[in-house]
């Protein structure tokens, strides 16, 4: 399991070493489930949207709601749910996924 971000996925302006790097993680991930699918490992990766942490926290009010306001569900996501994506990939109920980034991000990469 590798931990990518939906920023690997999309192009933001002035983030080309942290959009760079993501999307490496994606692709790395793909090439290890090519790799280890013959030794039965499953290799998927998780790419969240925008967590409510501490590091958001210390953002303006006001570019938080704007945030809030471009995704669907209309909130920031919480790092249990992110956990529950991780664990349904870790468990059998998954023994037939593998070279995916699970995007869990409310929707916000479909604005």
């Amino acid at each position: 399991m590798t931990t990518a971000s939906i920023a690997g996925l999309m192009v933001k302006p002035e983030r080309i070493a942290y959009t760079s790097s993501k999307a490496a993680v994606v692709n790395m991930t793909r090439s290890m489930a090519v790799d280890l699918g013959s030794y039965n490992i499953r290799v998927n990766a998780v790419a969240p949207g925008v967590i409510e942490t501490a590091m958001q926290k210390d953002k303006p009010a006001a570019v938080l709601q704007a945030t809030r306001e471009r995704v669907p569900l209309e909130r920031l996501g919480a790092g249990y749910e992110i956990a529950k994506v991780v664990l349904i990939l870790m468990s059998d109920m998954a023994s037939y996924i593998t070279a995916q980034t699970n995007v869990a991000d409310g929707g916000l990469t479909l604005r």
